[in-house]
């Protein structure tokens, strides 16, 4: 019976050597994926060498505002559209269910920043046409341009006709702001739009709301000083009268 329990003994204990061997192993396997690259890839959030459901729901936490120092912001943009949206978070669900072969794009943190000057310039040659379609000239437009570059990880929520929480947005890459008034003459709450312009891939996003964006819990273009400050408009049109 001695014999027994000592030799019950020993083999836990070489079962309990053997499992550590292993567990080592794994850790050294994906140090060196990781080495290699392939721990870079799109749809990686945790950056743990391999893309599974975990992966979806740090999108979808993302896209929700809940943000962690673990996550890596360019995975999560599968649809490399400069925002993390609940639709990267299905995407890399149907990856890791099999319903996807392969994630063929990703944002990316590692390109040349776009200037001021070069998104002001953008949003006049590409997109100013469209919005003066759609305005109402009796109303008149203006575009101002924020003036600081928004990091990675920046947060922009939008309110609707009741000054309540419409949307929260967390940026993918650095980004511009841009915000269109169609009403520039009128009281809050009316119609606008904000855009935001990656300054790495040049992705567009138009988002509309009634009222003005906040950045990071703070009010921009709140004010009249500030929607009048020639330094931030880059468009305007006057309201033309009968």
């Amino acid at each position: 019976m001695w014999f027994k329990r000592v030799q019950h003994t020993l083999d836990c204990k070489r079962s309990i050597l053997i499992l550590n061997k292993i567990n080592c192993f794994v850790i050294f396997l994906c140090l060196i994926l990781k080495t290699a690259g392939f721990g870079e890839q799109c749809g990686d959030i945790d950056n743990n060498g391999f893309i599974d459901i975990v992966d979806a729901l740090a999108a979808a936490r993302i896209s929700q505002g809940i943000y962690s120092k673990l996550y890596s912001d360019c995975q999560a943009d599968i649809d490399n559209n400069g925002i993390i949206e609940m639709n990267d978070g299905i995407l890399i669900a149907d990856f890791y269910i099999g319903n996807l072969q392969k994630l063929e794009t990703c944002g990316s943190c590692l390109k040349d920043a776009m200037s001021a000057e070069e998104a002001g310039t953008l949003i006049l040659e590409k997109w100013v046409p469209l919005l003066i379609m759609n305005m109402d000239s009796r109303k008149g437009l203006v575009i101002l341009q924020y003036k600081e570059l928004l990091s990675e990880g920046s947060v922009i929520a939008l309110r609707d006709e009741s000054f309540l929480t419409q949307d929260i947005i967390r940026l993918t890459n650095p980004s511009w702001l841009f915000f269109v008034d169609f009403d520039p003459y009128a009281h809050f709450g009316h119609e606008v739009k904000v855009i935001i312009l990656s300054s790495t891939n040049g992705q567009t996003q138009f988002l509309d709301s009634r009222w003005w964006p906040q950045i990071n819990d703070k009010n921009i273009f709140s004010t009249v000083k500030e929607r009048q400050d020639p330094d931030s408009i880059i468009f305007s049109t006057e309201a033309k009268t009968d």
